[in-house]
């Protein structure tokens, strides 16, 4: 959350400097100074607007306002439009602040410090987002997703080789299939086995792969729940916890 608001900040800002830039060459046409300041202003715009997208996918307060601000540095648009158009993403920018701002009951999730960057943040990040966002199913499939890629890397560097099996014919004993892939609970089974995962966890454990089960397949007993994605979040983190710390 924290990084969101830097970034709206730091676009708020280039938008108010481009305002300013406006308003100098209404009153200084011939001014080349702030014609070349709107210029490089609408290349920061522009690397702003797309570093905020990535960071409120979905929000539809900021998707307005992007749509405004397009227009708002567009060069063919005229410098009265502008000035329009500037009213109207300050007014926009309030809603946003407002949508954005956690009520007084919300529980504020962070993830662990340990969890540095990687595809396991990244599927994180686009879990919360996916909560936060109403899309609860997707929200516990990332979770799974997650605990999967951790367990998978941890297992790389402790085993030193893929966790992969083969199933074999009990009767004639032929390998069947080779190579295949362990699945999340085979893993999990796994780190708790090398105390990777503490025994008070394992079953805890389990509730990260049943629930993203449950949201990737069609079930009609399992709920779109808000509660259900804050759960799988907050129990893929303290699983996280237990991978990172060692």
């Amino acid at each position: 959350m924290e990084k969101t608001t830097s970034e709206l900040e730091e676009l708020h800002g280039l938008l108010l400097e481009y305002s300013e830039a406006l308003a100098k060459i209404k009153k200084y046409s011939g001014n080349g100074y702030y014609k070349n300041k709107i210029k490089q202003l609408f290349i920061r715009i522009n690397h702003s607007v797309k570093k905020v997208r990535r960071l409120i996918i979905g929000n539809s307060y900021f998707t307005e306002i992007e749509m405004l601000i397009l227009v708002f540095i567009d060069k063919s648009v005229s410098v009265e439009k502008k000035e329009e158009l500037w009213e109207k993403i300050e007014l926009k920018w309030q809603d946003l602040a407002l949508d954005l701002k956690p009520t007084q009951n919300e529980e504020i999730q962070t993830i662990p410090t340990e969890i540095i960057s990687g595809e396991v943040r990244s599927d994180l990040e686009e879990a919360m987002r996916a909560s936060k966002n109403a899309c609860f199913l997707s929200s516990v499939v990332m979770c799974r997703r997650a605990y999967e890629g951790a367990l998978t890397a941890k297992y790389k560097e402790l085993e030193g080789k893929e966790p992969l099996k083969s199933i074999v014919c009990k009767n004639c004993k032929n390998t069947v299939k080779g190579n295949m892939h362990f699945g999340i609970v085979e893993l999990h089974k796994w780190a708790v086995e090398k105390k990777i995962i503490p025994s008070k966890f394992r079953d805890v454990g389990f509730l990260v792969p049943n629930m993203g089960a449950g949201g990737a397949h069609p079930d009609e007993t399992f709920p779109r729940d808000e509660t259900v994605a804050k759960i799988s979040i907050t129990t893929t983190f303290a699983l996280l916890k237990q991978i990172y710390s060692k």
